[in-house]
């Protein structure tokens, strides 16, 4: 079994970027990874934000990316159980147009 995913979502705060979820049961959930990709298909290990374990009600978890890319930003959350079984979640994306020095 896997976490039920209410809502993801990501929101630019001040350069930088604010990812929250929350799920409306877990099961044997261990944790939750947050990986980041400039493309949607690339994607490397941003942290690791540690699950309720089992619940029946509404958990609510953050996570802020201190450097996101310049551009498109696609943010995939995976739900990893103790078992080590694993679900991925669609993408979420902020886009970041920063002037770069000298510019």
């Amino acid at each position: 079994m896997r976490s039920s995913l209410k809502s993801f979502s990501s929101s630019e705060r001040k350069n930088k970027t604010e990812l929250g979820w929350t799920t409306a049961s877990e099961i044997n959930n261990d944790h939750f990874l947050l990986e980041r990709s400039a493309d949607g298909m690339n994607y490397v290990l941003l942290g690791k934000v540690k699950g309720a374990g089992n619940s029946v009600h509404d958990m609510n978890y953050a996570f802020i990316d201190e450097n996101p890319l310049n551009g498109n930003n696609y943010y995939r959350l995976t739900q990893v159980n103790f078992d080590g079984k694993s679900a991925s979640y669609s993408p979420v994306v902020v886009k970041f147009n920063r002037q770069m020095e000298g510019d």
